[in-house]
């Protein structure tokens, strides 16, 4: 019995044609490609710029944190300066350590020539000011009483 390769017969086996797509066989179109990249070049983005704002946002937190730490060792140091010096003297200096890079710390109010002034009796209050000045210019300022034991 002779195999029928087809309606056509012999034709068929040369036919290099490709065959029929049926509907679930399609491809993707170029505007369906075109939107998925669009779409996960948004998302990229978005991760990217959540991930810049918290590095930025952990920077100036990490430096307000290390002005806080500088401007209260300035008060307790002064405070300490005050009760040793104050009992004997008018004024009375502080040691403190130095701030790290970018960082510095200024005497305001209730300080002549670096020196601080001590509170002109027992019961008296004397206003010391500390300013801090952070690496972006920012500043922070810390205002303590000083009492003479």
């Amino acid at each position: 019995m002779a195999r029928q390769v087809g309606k056509r017969g012999k034709r068929d086996a040369l036919d290099v044609r490709a065959p029929r797509q049926t509907r679930g066989d399609r491809g993707d179109t170029l505007l369906e490609i075109l939107l998925a990249v669009v779409i996960i070049g948004a998302i990229f983005s978005a991760f990217f710029v959540a991930i810049s704002t918290s590095t930025s946002a952990s920077t100036a937190h990490r430096n307000f944190v290390t002005a806080d730490t500088l401007l209260r060792d300035y008060a307790e140091a002064a405070k300490a300066a005050a009760r040793a010096d104050c009992p004997t003297s008018t004024t009375y200096t502080t040691t403190t350590t130095t701030p790290p890079t970018g960082f510095t710390v200024a005497n305001g109010t209730g300080f002549v020539s670096g020196s601080g002034v001590c509170p002109a009796s027992a019961s008296s209050v004397q206003e010391a000011e500390f300013t801090a000045t952070l690496p972006g210019g920012t500043t922070r300022t810390l205002q303590i009483d000083v009492r003479t034991p």
